[in-house]
């Protein structure tokens, strides 16, 4: 968490210059932030949209209504203004098919490899400050998902969160210290380059999430050994859709989400009689920690 109030009347200020939104300011400051870990020179990132219905009450009906897709951008090549007014363009691009579910786009592109690996959220309702409608602090949240790394700007402070698994704290709070930068420089130089102050990309020792990820080369299949395995890996499969699993798969890579861990919990418990929360098929991941996790309620 990283203290940001001093960021809002700048933020304000430029965005209102720039005929955006604040959101479309802290966005564009993200992009910049990753743009020097990227491959190439166009890469996409996610963003949280809302897509509650928009209509006659549509706001009665229980729900988030949230959907991540997937946000490219071009390596930033010129001043902070423009980047801005690019990714409000994409912004306006996107926004037809910001109901294009999660999930039917890992399975059509994801080839069973985490398509998304970094997030933005924006959770500051400042049109309604004040007014005692939205009230954030007030909220209790537990929600994992698959996203190794995300950043949530909440008024007055910036939430990192990181799967350690795929990037360590260290390197996730480096992350947040150099978007606080890219918003400090861009407000204090709109006109100036879109370039993070000190931002090479992160050092040679960041941990990646495995070695497969790294090299592009995928572990040795090894199938179920035991009933258990076999019960687990029998679910995943059928969750995911999926024609076969190993032990070692990742239920992320394979196209898991957290709803999917909610039903792979259900149907483990209700069909095999083995107790996991969906927490836990969230963050242990491959079907050999999920059924060594298990409780077998048979047992009790």
């Amino acid at each position: 968490m990283f203290p940001a109030a001093h960021l809002d009347e700048g933020v304000r200020a430029l965005a209102a210059a720039c005929g955006v939104s604040p959101k479309t300011v802290f966005l564009a400051a993200f992009a910049a932030t990753l743009a020097p870990l990227a491959p190439s020179d166009r890469f996409f990132f996610g963003m949280v949209s809302s897509s509650r219905p928009e209509a006659a009450g549509g706001y009665d009906v229980f729900g988030m209504f949230l959907n991540t897709v997937p946000f490219a951008v071009t390596r930033p090549a010129g001043t902070w203004r423009q980047l801005i007014a690019e990714v409000f363009a994409e912004e306006v691009a996107l926004w037809p098919h910001r109901r294009m579910p999660l999930p039917s786009l890992q399975r059509a592109y994801g080839a069973r490899r985490v398509l998304i690996e970094a997030a933005f959220d924006y959770l500051d309702f400042y049109t309604v400050a004040g007014t005692g409608v939205v009230d954030l602090m007030a909220t209790k949240d537990d929600s994992p998902n698959e996203l190794p790394f995300e950043v949530t700007i909440m008024p007055g402070r910036i939430l990192v969160t990181t799967r350690r698994a795929s990037l360590d704290e260290q390197h996730a709070m480096d992350l947040g210290r150099r978007l606080l930068a890219a918003v400090e420089s861009m407000i204090a130089d709109p006109d100036g380059p879109a370039a993070v102050p000190g931002s090479p990309g992160l050092p040679a020792d960041a941990p990646a999430p495995d070695a497969h990820r790294r090299t592009g080369a995928r572990p040795a299949h090894r199938a179920p050994r035991d009933a258990r395995e076999k019960a687990v890996a029998a679910v995943l499969e059928e969750i995911l859709d999926l024609a076969e699993i190993g032990v070692d798969d990742d239920f992320h890579e394979a196209g898991g989400h957290s709803l999917a861990a909610i039903r792979v919990a259900g149907r483990l418990r209700g069909a095999h009689g083995l107790h996991v929360t969906p927490r836990q098929v969230m963050e242990l991941g491959t079907c050999a920690q999920i059924a060594a996790a298990a409780l077998d309620l048979r047992d009790l």
